[in-house]
């Protein structure tokens, strides 16, 4: 289940404005086909910088903390802005660019330990619910980098 919504992002960014960049039909409504994508793109972007870590985390998650979903939707936003950029634009919307730089230095912040998840939904198999150990903490750095850098 992805972590994000079309819901939320309806809630983010304006109903309209969502079934505006994703009516490729132009039937007035959104093709669901392609939010669903959009969601689960986010999720995945997530999911790769929990897999940085090299822990035996279960993903995807099966309870998404809140902080985790903040972090979903600003992925989700970026990619949603990036397929009409146009529209994004012409209402006034930051370039989808800042929305994906602010999700992953998030994703850093919590990866270098300068800020915390909720680690109970966060446990895996083994019960381990400490993913953001001291050890792991800083490791992470400029490891995610190459994966987000293109600008285009």
């Amino acid at each position: 289940m992805p972590y994000v919504s079309r819901e939320d992002l309806e809630n983010a960014l304006g109903a309209e404005l969502v079934r505006s960049i994703y009516d490729d039909d132009q039937d007035g409504s959104p093709q669901e086909g392609a939010v669903i994508a959009c969601c689960a793109w986010a999720s995945s972007a997530v999911d790769t910088f929990f897999r940085s870590l090299q822990e035996e985390i279960v993903l995807p998650l099966v309870t998404v903390p809140d902080e985790v979903r903040f972090i979903a939707l600003e992925f989700a936003i970026a990619y949603t802005m990036r397929r009409r950029p146009e529209l994004a634009t012409t209402l006034g919307s930051k370039s989808w660019t800042d929305y994906r730089d602010s999700a992953v230095e998030q994703m850093k912040r919590y990866l270098d330990g300068l800020q915390t998840l909720s680690t109970t939904s966060l446990t895996n198999d083994a019960g381990v619910p400490d993913v953001f150990s001291d050890e792991r903490r800083g490791e992470i750095g400029g490891t995610t980098d190459s994966f987000y850098a293109s600008g285009d």
